[in-house]
C-alpha cells in the first residue's frame, strides 16, 4: 500500500485478549517510515493515522529518523538485547506468556 515502507498493512480482524476483534482501519503496522514518498504521506493522512509507535532501538532510530505531518511519533524503544534475551530464554525452554487479567 505504501511505496516507501514494506509490510504496511491493516491488522484489523485479529482477536484481542478479550476475544474481540480489532476494528478494521484503526491499527496498521509496517517497517520504519523514514522513506515515505509524497504519495505515502497523502495515504497516511487519508487513513486518518494520528500516532506512530516506533519500537526500534536507539541506534536504528538515529540512523533512519522520520517525522510525519500531523502524526505524533511515540518512541517505545525495544533494544536488540531484549530480543536476544527472549531468544535465550526460549532456547532454555522458558516461554514468556501474557499476563492473565
Amino acid at each position: 500500500m505504501l511505496e516507501g515502507a514494506s509490510n504496511f498493512r491493516d491488522i484489523g480482524g485479529y482477536l484481542n485478549l478479550h476475544g474481540q476483534r480489532v476494528r478494521t482501519g484503526r491499527v496498521f503496522r509496517s517497517e520504519h517510515l523514514a522513506r515515505l514518498s509524497a504519495r505515502d504521506h497523502a495515504c497516511i493522512s487519508e487513513l486518518g493515522i494520528t500516532h506512530s509507535l516506533d519500537f526500534r532501538g536507539v541506534s536504528e532510530s538515529a540512523a533512519t529518523p522520520y517525522s510525519l505531518p500531523g502524526v505524533q511519533h511515540v518512541a517505545l524503544t525495544i533494544e536488540p538485547t531484549v530480543a536476544a534475551r527472549i531468544q535465550a530464554l526460549t532456547t532454555q525452554g522458558t516461554y514468556p506468556a501474557p499476563k492473565k487479567l
